[in-house]
């Protein structure tokens, strides 16, 4: 099984809501891959690829997810997680939005 979790952040720091998902994600078995589309990036994306818990990262740094809008990071997560078992999100406003 592999479960997708897709990360909420301010492009600074996770959203504790993000944690509560990789969290969520570990409790149902097999590979966790971590998410991460946003703008500036890097130092969250240097903190996750360092966590043994994570299959891997996948990190869409671009200026145009600076603000998280729905229409664009859908299409961007069905294609890298088209091979996914279980794509999560966190139980957020922005959560819900991305994967109602």
């Amino acid at each position: 099984m592999s479960v997708f979790v897709l990360l909420e952040h301010d492009n600074k720091t996770l959203k504790p809501s993000s944690l509560s998902a990789l969290h969520a994600a570990s409790q149902l078995g097999g590979a966790v891959h971590a998410v991460l589309i946003g703008h500036g990036v890097t130092a969250i994306a240097n903190v996750l690829q360092s966590s043994a818990s994570l299959a891997s990262v996948h990190v869409l740094d671009d200026a145009r997810y600076a603000h998280p809008i729905a229409e664009l990071i859908v299409p961007v997560l069905a294609d890298v997680a088209r091979e996914a078992t279980v794509v999560l999100a966190p139980a957020t406003t922005f959560g819900t939005n991305v994967l109602p």
